[in-house]
Formats: C-alpha cells, sequence, structure tokens
C-alpha cells in the first residue's frame, strides 16, 4: 500500500501488510453485510452508513501484527475520530484504493462516484493531496484544516452534503 498516512503507522513493509488485514477485515465485513463494498480488478472502496451517535471507526483487535506501531495507530484514530461528525447519519468513505499501476485512468472516481449515489451526505479523510484535489472536484469540502500527528503525514477531513436525485 502506498498511503502515506498508513505508511507512517506502519513504516516496516512487513508490518504493514500483516496490519492491513487486521485494519480493514473487520470494516471490509461491515460494510460487505450492508452492500457498501465495491471491487473491481484494480480498485476497491469501502463504505459505512453511520447513523446520529454512532462510533465511525472498529476498534481493531489486540494483535501481534499491530505490535510497535499501536502508539501512532492510536494517535491516528483519537484524532479523526474528534474531527468525524456524528451528530447527524451520513455515509463514510472508509477506505478506496486504485492499484499504483492504473492511477489517472478514473477508477478511483468511477468508485468514489458509485458511492456518493446515496441520498446521505458524505465524509471521508483524504491521506494525500491528490486525492484530496479529486474529492474536491466532486463537490467535497474540508471540514477544517487537517489533522497532523507529530511528524506524520496530513489528513483531510472532508464533507460532502448529499445531493438529491435528479428525475
Amino acid at each position: 500500500m502506498t498511503d502515506p498516512v498508513i505508511s507512517w503507522v506502519f513504516p516496516d513493509p512487513d508490518d504493514r501488510r500483516a496490519a492491513q488485514m487486521r485494519l480493514y477485515l473487520p470494516m471490509a465485513e461491515q460494510a460487505a453485510l450492508a452492500g457498501l463494498v465495491q471491487a473491481t480488478d484494480t480498485a476497491a472502496a469501502i463504505w459505512i452508513d453511520l447513523e446520529p451517535g454512532e462510533p465511525p471507526h472498529i476498534e481493531p483487535d489486540p494483535h501481534p501484527a499491530l505490535g510497535r506501531n499501536v502508539e501512532r495507530l492510536t494517535a491516528v484514530g483519537e484524532a479523526t475520530a474528534e474531527r468525524h461528525p456524528t451528530e447527524v447519519a451520513h455515509r463514510y468513505l472508509a477506505a478506496i484504493g486504485v492499484l499504483p499501476q492504473h492511477h489517472g485512468k478514473g477508477q478511483g472516481a468511477a468508485l468514489l462516484h458509485s458511492g456518493l449515489s446515496s441520498s446521505r451526505p458524505v465524509y471521508l479523510e483524504a491521506t494525500t493531496e491528490r486525492s484530496r484535489r479529486l474529492y474536491l472536484r466532486h463537490g467535497f469540502i474540508d471540514l477544517g484544516g487537517p489533522i497532523q500527528i507529530d511528524d506524520s503525514p496530513p489528513l483531510w477531513p472532508m464533507w460532502r452534503e448529499a445531493v438529491e436525485p435528479t428525475i
């Protein structure tokens, strides 16, 4: 994974690979039960519909794969949870990714557009300036300034109001 925030939390590539399964599998399972996982051969997205007051993140099971990285993981989780809106029902884009060799071909935008078809507002955290620009083009706005922990890369909390379907 080339995500700069995940790479900061898990600087060792072996730790990163092991942790990805521990972190994303519970979210993917929850989203799959609700029919909110999208995947192609080269891209995937995990969407979670949240009700008012519902916590935005699933706590990862303690596991040796998190090991020495648990402090950074906890700091990122706490900082993003503080900024995540909880007062209104919304769709949360928990993860989206495109294989690096397929960047710039519109696959991420297609997955994004599909998930935005809900009548709910949408929240996400952009982890790169490039993804932030993509979200801005799709009607998102920055929800305050970026989140940054110590020397971490920035995370941009972003929000998009619900768009009523046109007939």
